[in-house]
C-alpha cells in the first residue's frame, strides 16, 4: 500500500512538471524579438547573438563585434532636449558602431529619428579636433 502511494505521488509529480513544462513552452512560444524587454535579455552583452543578426541583415559573414550593450541611453545635455535608448549597440573590429533599433511597425521608423539617433551617437563618439572620415 504505501509502494502505491509513492508511485501514485511520483506519477503526479511528474504529471504536474509536464504541465509547467508546457505551460513554459505556449508562453515562450508567443514571445519573439521583436519584443523589447526579451530583445535586450537575448542580446544585452551577447556578442555571438548580435554577430549573427548584423551578419544575416547586412548580408555579411566577416563581421565581427567586439561590444554589445542593449538599451544604451544618450542624455541630451540641453535643458529639455530629447534624449534616446538604443536597442542595441554594436562595435565591430573595425571600430564602426551599429545602432540597431527594432521596430514592430513602420510608425515611429521615421528617417528624422534615423538621423537624431545618428547624430546623438556622434556627438559621443567625435572628439574635439577629430577629422570627419
Amino acid at each position: 500500500m504505501i509502494l502505491n502511494e509513492k508511485a501514485g505521488d511520483m506519477m503526479g509529480a511528474d504529471n504536474q512538471k509536464q504541465l509547467e513544462r508546457q505551460e513554459t513552452l505556449e508562453a515562450i512560444g508567443k514571445l519573439n524579438l521583436l519584443d523589447d524587454n526579451l530583445m535586450t535579455l537575448v542580446f544585452d552583452r551577447n556578442i555571438e547573438a548580435t554577430e549573427l543578426l548584423l551578419n544575416v541583415i547586412l548580408q555579411r559573414s566577416d563581421l565581427k563585434v567586439l561590444e554589445v550593450v542593449a538599451q544604451r541611453e544618450y542624455k541630451n545635455p540641453m535643458p529639455g532636449g530629447r534624449s534616446i535608448t538604443i536597442d542595441i549597440y554594436a562595435k565591430d573590429g573595425k571600430d564602426k558602431v551599429y545602432d540597431i533599433e527594432v521596430q514592430r511597425a513602420s510608425a515611429g521608423a521615421d528617417v528624422h529619428r534615423a538621423r537624431f539617433h545618428s547624430s546623438m551617437i556622434d556627438t559621443k563618439m567625435l572628439k574635439a579636433g577629430q577629422e570627419f572620415n
